[in-house]
């Protein structure tokens, strides 16, 4: 006979072993669940540079994507990829939408107000990965990833991302005091610290000057934008102003002769030393999933620093 000691010791390694053999069958039974709820799409709609471009690089061609990717680098997977035009502020056409037949729709914040008819129609809409600020992309392609089952190249994708960013930003010489405005017709808007044009600017060494400012532009980002006068202008005197031109497609080029020789500005120091520069419509618009490209665009032809 055991003594007291030595049986409980061994009652309890009999004890902790059998849980131990059944771990195994366990994990496999739990991964097995998790694989099954990652739902596979076969129709993918994007409506965003971003999203296109994202779920491009996840080795996915989309069936259609949002005519908004014009000046900005796209996939090559892309390139032959149907284009859906988009109207403020529901986005998508619903009966071109509807003979697609997507089975899953990711869209955006700048879309939201069309979300809900878009799912009566029976199509799953994705409308919060769109990133806000640089910060955001890498997290917004993981979460992408994680909802696509395409997990391996999400974690490819972060990298590149990361390092694209870390080298965009190294040898910055100067900081130039920035001012970035949406062109709305002859209304100056500006791009506050928490959009993703200021935070695109601040990133590739730019000062901006719209501290203090209150937002109450609804386009884009809620609370990201500010209307500015002249005067105001005048009085925060930048070094470089840059315009992003917005509305529709007709009015684009009259926005952009008015802003190029804006006679509000001509006091500035951007006006007198000639950096008052036309961005292309999207560029400081909308995300990208490759922002350090795009940091590199604003130092190079903007901020040469």
């Amino acid at each position: 006979m055991l003594p007291i000691l030595a049986l409980a010791l061994a009652i309890g390694t009999i004890g902790a072993g059998a849980p131990a053999a059944d771990a195994a069958p366990t994990a496999k039974v739990a991964a097995k669940k998790k694989a099954a709820k990652t739902k596979q799409y076969k129709r993918i709609v994007t409506l965003s540079p971003f999203l296109s471009n994202a779920v491009a690089r996840l080795g996915i061609t989309p069936v259609a994507i949002g005519d908004t990717i014009s000046g900005v680098a796209q996939h090559r997977r892309l390139r032959k990829v149907r284009r859906l035009p988009l109207a403020h502020p529901n986005g998508p056409n619903l009966e071109q939408l509807i003979r697609i037949k997507p089975d899953l729709l990711l869209s955006s914040p700048n879309w939201r107000t069309g979300t809900p008819r878009i799912r009566r129609q029976g199509i799953e809409v994705v409308d919060h990965l769109e990133p806000l600020r640089i910060n955001d992309v890498s997290p917004a392609v993981r979460r992408l990833g994680k909802l696509l089952g395409r997990t391996r190249q999400a974690t490819s994708a972060i990298k590149r991302i990361d390092r694209g960013i870390r080298q965009a930003r190294t040898g910055i010489a100067k900081r130039p005091k920035v001012l970035v405005v949406l062109g709305v017709g002859r209304s100056t808007i500006a791009f506050l610290p928490n959009s993703w044009g200021g935070d695109v600017v601040s990133y590739a060494g730019g000062e901006l000057v719209t501290a203090g400012l209150s937002a109450s532009f609804s386009a884009g980002i809620p609370g990201s934008f500010a209307p500015l006068s002249d005067e105001e202008v005048l009085r925060r005197d930048p070094d470089v102003i840059i315009v992003v031109p917005h509305g529709n497609v007709d009015a684009i080029q009259s926005t952009t002769d008015f802003f190029r020789n804006k006679p509000g500005w001509a006091p500035t120091r951007a006006a007198k030393s000639k950096q008052i520069y036309i961005s292309d419509p999207n560029t400081l618009l909308q995300a990208t999933d490759d922002p350090g490209a795009v940091i590199r665009k604003v130092r190079s032809e903007y901020l040469h620093n």
